[in-house]
């Protein structure tokens, strides 16, 4: 079956100023004038492709990231083949602040256009999997802190590093509310707000000391509650709502990548010995 080109843009309500182009088996020549701080994760590349960015070439004939500042043109030179790819855009105000947390003063210019970093690449990616998915706001919030920051240490003035050991009181604290408030939508900010540190900070903290992102953590705390529910023989479909899923596609698809069984599976095996692969 021949494949589809598919283009689609996204303008989640919990990330202000943020937006995200996805395109899959994309064979257009673009020309665009960047109003925006953008990075663009080539996932597949099915031939090549060129561009020209500050005069000078871009190629891809493999997975790459490019990096674009506001008030650059970029330009389409050479495509062969369907590339897939997802383009955050970020707008200046909302970059800006982002870097001023980091300690970044000024604006922001990146010393590379053309990179290969598997975890700003996965950042990104993991992003545009939860906006394209509905996920939760501090899901979505948390994907874009990586992004960001992953964005941002490509600066030609690199921000400073938060150190874990000094957020450890914090990181305490938005763990016993994402445990207290496990059924409840708890966004970045008031993770932030909460616990005053930061959300690079924190998130930052949080990842190296309890080694998921806040978000990671407030599911796995939802899917063991589910998982204790379902023992005791509540349906799957009460147990979505009742651990805070806002629908049971969602319960359905976090238990499954955490347990490697559907709910329905592992309430059924709840008489017997349970062994995951």
């Amino acid at each position: 079956m021949d494949s589809v080109e598919r283009i689609s843009w996204f303008r989640p309500s919990c990330l202000p100023g943020v937006e995200l182009l996805s395109a899959a088996d994309d064979t257009h020549a673009w020309a665009v004038f960047h109003e925006r701080y953008e990075a663009c994760a080539l996932v597949r590349v099915r031939g090549s492709v060129s561009g020209r960015y500050r005069g000078r070439t871009l190629d891809f004939q493999r997975p790459g990231l490019s990096l674009l500042e506001p008030g650059e043109t970029h330009t389409t030179t050479l495509l062969t083949g369907g590339v897939d790819f997802h383009t955050l855009c970020v707008s200046p105000h909302t970059f800006q602040r982002a870097a001023e947390e980091q300690g970044l003063a000024g604006q922001v210019h990146f010393r590379l256009a053309q990179l290969e970093d598997g975890r700003l690449s996965a950042a990104i990616q993991g992003l545009a999997a939860s906006i394209q998915a509905a996920g939760s706001p501090l899901e979505q919030q948390s994907w874009l802190v990586l992004c960001l920051q992953g964005m941002q240490g490509y600066a030609e003035r690199t921000p400073r590093q938060p150190s874990p050991r000094l957020c450890g009181a914090a990181v305490r604290q938005a763990m016993d509310c994402l445990r207290d408030r496990y059924q409840e939508p708890v966004d970045l900010e008031e993770l932030a707000d909460l616990t005053g540190v930061g959300r690079f900070s924190l998130v930052h903290a949080f990842s190296a000391q309890v080694g998921l992102p806040p978000h990671a953590y407030q599911i796995r705390i939802r899917i063991e509650r589910a998982r204790v529910l379902l023992e005791r023989g509540v349906p799957p479909t009460v147990v979505a709502a009742e651990v805070g899923f806002s629908d049971q596609s969602h319960f359905h698809r976090h238990f499954k990548n955490i347990l490697h069984v559907t709910p329905g599976e592992y309430a059924r095996s709840s008489s017997r010995i349970v062994t995951f692969p």
